[in-house]
């Protein structure tokens, strides 16, 4: 423990910890994004750093504020702003970093981060734009026409894999296969699932002798079209050549 920092000051004060049931929190999370205003993810950055202009673009959250609490009854401060961008999982890295903050999703809930600029008087909300159960439609995305997921032989590659069934891969789209749902859906996981990383996973370790025989992993890097292992059978996200 040595490498850990630890909070040295007063003790703090987290309030009613009765906030924190699920129901509770969904209902304080759910009635600060309608009172927030979406802004692009890059705006973000220039907020976090001390910006007090309006980011172009910004507008109300969908739904509007009238049937919501107030900021007040949500605990925002007076004067404090609220603000909503959404991501995707490839970008995350990137703007993790001009943040300062842990390069894959870290404290999340139903893939939202709540973060709080004190010095800056900002609340921030990052939510997944593909899986945040909390966004509207108009905020959704969703996979491109024509995805297929594609189980690969094992030892191949998803462009190989995507290939022989006359598509391409699509990284960007590793986000739908990438989770244990979808690798159940063609393979066994006999010895149930694994979060571990590299650049050949969602894959299921076919190989009797590997030490995660019968797996299936998931990881939370961004996985590659072109990787490969000798072990294990990728899970794949195809589109058509044409797209």
């Amino acid at each position: 423990f040595r490498g850990i920092a630890y909070n040295q000051q007063a003790d703090i004060d987290l309030g009613d910890p009765s906030r924190m049931v699920k129901k509770n929190y969904d209902a304080w999370l759910t009635g600060l994004m309608h009172q927030s205003h979406i802004v692009p993810a890059r705006a973000v950055v220039s907020l976090a750093r001390g910006d007090k202009s309006t980011p172009a673009g910004a507008a109300m959250f969908p739904g509007g504020t009238a049937t919501w609490p107030s900021l007040d009854q949500l605990g925002v401060g007076d004067g404090e702003r609220v603000v909503t961008a959404t991501y995707l999982r490839e970008e995350y890295p990137g703007l993790a970093d001009q943040l300062h903050i842990w390069p894959v999703p870290r404290g999340h809930h139903d893939h939202v981060l709540v973060l709080h600029w004190h010095d800056h008087r900002l609340w921030v909300i990052l939510a997944d734009a593909r899986h945040s159960p909390f966004l509207p439609e108009s905020l959704r995305v969703g996979p491109s026409p024509g995805f297929k997921m594609i189980a690969g032989r094992r030892g191949e590659n998803c462009d190989v894999a995507c290939s022989r069934n006359g598509m391409r891969c699509e990284a960007s789209h590793f986000d739908w296969v990438n989770n244990c749902t979808a690798l159940s859906q063609f393979f066994p996981c006999e010895n149930g699932y694994g979060l571990v990383v590299g650049p050949d996973i969602p894959n299921y370790v076919s190989l009797d002798s590997d030490k995660q025989a019968r797996k299936c992993l998931i990881t939370e890097q961004n996985p590659q079209c072109g990787a490969a292992h000798l072990a294990t059978e990728r899970l794949c996200p195809c589109l058509p050549r044409t797209m």
